[in-house]
């Protein structure tokens, strides 16, 4: 085991946090909005750093590893073992690249410093193309712009509410940018606020509440106002966080308009898809499907084996409907 040197450590970093120039960037964005699913360079150049500041499970932040030099030491050696380089004989940034790429393949296996996970375009496509009813859309856990992305490609209005203002400005730059690129006429509106508080604005207007919350305790996001900051009690986060949500959620939509939620219950303790199904059940909405969503095993970690769910992140999204006659949520 050996420690880098500070040249080392300053090049290995800018590569992992290195942002794709303009113009490959619109060429993604081109693309995309031409029916593909892949957003690799928006997600690098808009989201990453966001996202390195998250944690899951009981690990903590990619990004620490910029913090901590024993943190970096161990990713760094770890990923030495697998490289056919050394960092002396690479003239042309080879060695630092595949260093780079698998310090992050490490702490994604190990999940230590694994980053937070991202909703599947393509998905998000489908589902906002098949529920939506007015070309409104609303999202109320932005997340890492998947969902906005799949909204403004299909020429659809979009807005999210989201608890980071610095991921906030993240989600406009790339909307801006988006639309621009696309000569789209239509918009994403991002409200940097708490999605228990109403929006009066929203109210009677949306097609489509189509997020996925963070599961409870599962993902921790950066900032003093976040859900599991606020209600750190399971009872009090579905009790205040997520029913406040799915309360607004009902006001939001018009007669006949759908919401979709993904969550999973990772841990039996907290049953947060089974305790969402029936807010939204006994809150008036009528249950309309549970569609699919299938992202891969994955490995959930030792603490977790014995009251994991499945060990799989095979997962549902629940949709429900606004009765037709319904102009506010029930059981409330």
């Amino acid at each position: 085991m050996r420690n880098p040197t500070q040249q080392e450590i300053q090049d290995i970093l800018s590569d992992i946090y290195r942002v794709p120039d303009i113009e490959s960037v619109r060429q993604e964005m081109r693309k995309v909005a031409n029916g593909s699913n892949r957003m690799p360079k928006m997600n690098q150049k808009y989201f990453f750093k966001e996202r390195t500041m998250s944690t899951v499970l009981t690990g903590v932040p990619f990004g620490s590893i910029l913090d901590g030099d024993d943190a970096f030491i161990t990713v760094f050696n770890h990923a030495n073992k697998y490289l056919h380089r050394s960092y002396s004989e690479s003239g042309n940034g080879g060695y630092v690249h595949q260093c780079s790429m698998m310090m992050t393949s490490y702490a994604r296996l190990y999940r230590k410093y694994h980053l937070p996970s991202m909703f599947d375009l393509g998905r998000a496509r489908e589902i906002t193309e098949k529920y939506n009813v007015n070309g409104l859309v609303y999202d109320f856990a932005c997340g890492w712009g998947q969902r906005m992305v799949a909204a403004l490609a299909l020429g659809l209005d979009y807005y999210g509410t989201d608890t980071n203002p610095d991921l906030c400005r993240c989600l406009e730059d790339c909307a801006r940018e988006f639309i621009l690129t696309n000569n789209l006429t239509n918009k994403a509106t991002i409200f940097n606020r708490q999605s228990e508080i109403p929006i009066p604005e929203l109210r009677n207007s949306i097609g489509l509440c189509f997020s996925s919350p963070p599961y409870f305790n599962y993902e921790t996001y950066r900032g003093d106002n976040t859900s599991t900051t606020l209600y750190p009690k399971y009872e009090d986060w579905i009790g205040n966080y997520l029913k406040g949500t799915f309360r607004n959620c009902i006001e939001y939509l018009v007669p006949g308009g759908h919401i979709a939620v993904n969550l999973k219950t990772i841990d039996r303790k907290f049953p947060t898809y089974e305790d969402a199904f029936k807010l939204l059940g006994g809150m008036g909405m009528e249950f309309v499907c549970e569609e699919p969503y299938k992202v891969g095993k994955i490995r959930l970690g030792a603490k977790n084996q014995k009251n994991k769910a499945d060990g799989y992140a095979d997962e549902r999204i629940m949709v429900f409907r606004k009765p037709a006659l319904q102009t506010s949520p029930t059981g409330v």
